[in-house]
């Protein structure tokens, strides 16, 4: 077969794939035209040697003297000099590039760019780096070498001057990911650590373009992760955004840990990972954040609103429809806890609250005194909450300080609310307000995952420690709530027994509800993101006892048993007689 055809060197590739599948990522490397043969140790090189000529042997293939070299420790491979402390570049490509003169037309760019590509694994952030020169292409028919082309290329040949050395990884060996995101780039650099030093393994750089650029601050950091997974641990489906990454990462053994000391050059380009040349993110913005919020409650619905404002005049807005019936006292409570998770989850460090509540303002600064068990609760996870931020005030303010908070609110607690968009459900309370004392409630399965999950703790019962050491590996911790893992799916969030009844009521008979059967209502819940063990179970039994679905359901016509026909053997076989008693005597008889 001509090499000269298109789909010679795949087919060649083919071949020597299946002559070398018992050697390949063994002893053998194959790659077209360029193979490889190594040995871990010197004593096994001569029966790896054996070993192939055998196979190559027994394939009638044979090799050019010439072009090939034995017993060396180092050699080239696909352009890059590979030994047995690791993977270094080429110097005479880096050369290249340092030998270069500036661009002056789009094919002296396109040629840079090129060549800046084959060393993209050794270069820390190259997408950030080569930006002047990606810009710079986009428009080819007015090419122009700008002021800041010439300075990235200047830094470019700077840092092409001491590129690191690729460190080898093993089998069940340990690595640690650093992250770095920018407004048009994502980066990361996988390493390892021997002898107390952090060897870079592999640089990924990655320009984001047109949506991407819009991505949030924590998906461009999932996207960061995702990308060393699918290029070096060799995950290929593409999945789509944060949902469909989680799953992906769900795969792998991920353990998230605070960053460390920097111990190495190479991933000091890594220290700050979110890098925004915009606006800037939560994490870098200086000042303290502010949050307005309110509630309204109503006799039929209640609702809150929140606007959290960040220092450089950005603003989120939310507007929540309870699912529950709340006084206005507890939809003030609920708006505050509202708040202060989300700014959590944006990672705000310093936040001042704005409310229009009296109750709310005077119970935290210790004016009033929480009395009511309910106020207590909320009182203390308002406490709880706000002690993770470094600096945390509220104030109370006029309501017409308030307005945009408090239309929100009336918005939510509006008998049109579904008419909204804006407006999102919130189907339980922030707090747990059981009639029962925790010394006389029974800790629910929930619970004892948790202990077990975060302190190690088990329960009494025989039965419930047999259960939680057979499934704790499908349930995790995030967060302070429990999930379970899913073949198919994200995460699952477990549910407490009053938190699977309301959401048993709102599939089956909710807004969107149909009410479907049983098995069918196990699976839409399922779908939804929500587990707990009896599920189908409980389906079952709520379907049995709806009384509309009693009422309309489908009543069975067909007999219990079969009917048992009477054969007839011919015309006239069978004869049947009809006895009346006396007729009652009419008028005139």
């Amino acid at each position: 077969m001509s090499f000269g055809l298109k789909n010679a060197g795949a087919t060649y590739q083919r071949v020597v794939n299946k002559m070398f599948a018992a050697q390949i990522g063994r002893n053998v490397e194959v790659y077209v035209d360029d193979m490889i043969m190594k040995s871990r140790m010197a004593t096994d090189h001569l029966t790896d040697l054996a070993e192939t000529f055998s196979t190559l042997r027994s394939y009638s293939l044979r090799l050019n003297p010439a072009k090939c070299v034995f017993g060396v420790s180092s050699g080239r491979f696909l352009g890059f000099i590979v030994h047995e402390r690791g993977i270094d570049v080429n110097p005479k490509k880096v050369q290249a590039v340092i030998n270069m003169q500036a661009p002056r037309t789009i094919k002296d760019l396109q040629r840079l760019n090129g060549r800046l590509t084959a060393l993209s694994r050794f270069l820390s952030r190259s997408g950030d780096r080569c930006l002047p020169f990606f810009r710079a292409l986009k428009n080819p028919k007015d090419f122009r070498w700008t002021a800041q082309c010439e300075e990235a290329f200047g830094q470019v040949k700077r840092h092409l001057a001491n590129l690191p050395r690729l460190a080898l990884v093993t089998l069940e060996e340990k690595l640690s990911v650093y992250l770095a995101t920018s407004q048009h780039a994502v980066s990361s650099v996988l390493t390892k650590e021997a002898s107390g030093e952090q060897l870079p393994v592999y640089y990924i750089n990655h320009v984001l373009n047109g949506p991407k650029e819009r991505y949030p601050p924590l998906e461009k950091l999932a996207l960061a992760l995702v990308l060393p997974l699918r290029q070096v641990l060799s995950k290929f489906d593409v999945a789509g955004r944060l949902v469909k990454w989680s799953v992906e990462l769900g795969e792998f053994d991920i353990r998230y840990v605070p960053r460390t000391a920097i111990k190495a050059q190479s991933v000091a380009d890594f220290i700050a990972e979110l890098v925004e040349d915009g606006n800037g993110s939560p994490e870098q913005s200086e000042g303290a954040w502010d949050l307005h919020v309110d509630g309204s409650a109503t006799s039929s619905s209640a609702g809150t609103g929140l606007v959290l404002s960040a220092p450089d005049g950005h603003s989120f807005e939310r507007s929540f429809c309870f699912g529950f019936r709340a006084t206005n006292n507890e939809a003030e409570y609920e708006a505050l806890l509202a708040g202060l998770k989300l700014a959590l989850e944006m990672q705000v460090d310093a936040i001042h609250v704005f409310t229009d509540s009296q109750l709310v303002a005077e119970q935290l600064s210790g004016g009033y005194e929480a009395t009511e068990p309910t106020m207590a609760r909320y009182l203390a996870e308002v406490k709880s909450l706000a002690s993770n931020f470094s600096h945390f005030t509220l104030s109370r303010v006029p309501r017409s300080q308030n307005e945009r908070a408090d239309e929100l609110a009336k918005m939510a607690s509006g008998p049109d609310h579904g008419n909204y968009s804006e407006v999102k459900d919130l189907p339980f309370r922030a707090i747990s307000v059981s009639a029962v004392t925790p010394a006389e409630a029974r800790a629910t399965w929930v619970q004892e995952m948790l202990l077990f999950k975060c302190n190690g703790i088990l329960p009494d019962d025989e039965a419930a420690v047999r259960r939680i050491h057979r499934t704790q590996a499908w349930f995790s911790e995030v967060n302070g709530r429990l999930y379970k893992q899913s073949f198919s799916q994200p995460l699952l969030r477990c549910l407490e027994p009053d938190e699977a009844k309301a959401v048993l009521a709102e599939v089956h008979k909710g807004i969107c509800g149909e009410h479907i059967v049983a098995r069918t209502l196990a699976y839409k819940i399922l779908r939804q993101g929500y587990y707990w063990p009896t599920m189908s179970r409980d389906a079952r039994i709520y379907v049995r006892w709806c009384v509309p679905c009693q009422r309309h359901a489908r009543t069975p016509r067909q007999p219990t048993v079969p009917l048992s026909p009477i054969d007839c053997a011919w015309s006239f076989a069978q004869w049947g007689l009809d006895l009346f008693s006396p007729f009652p005597p009419a008028s005139g008889q």
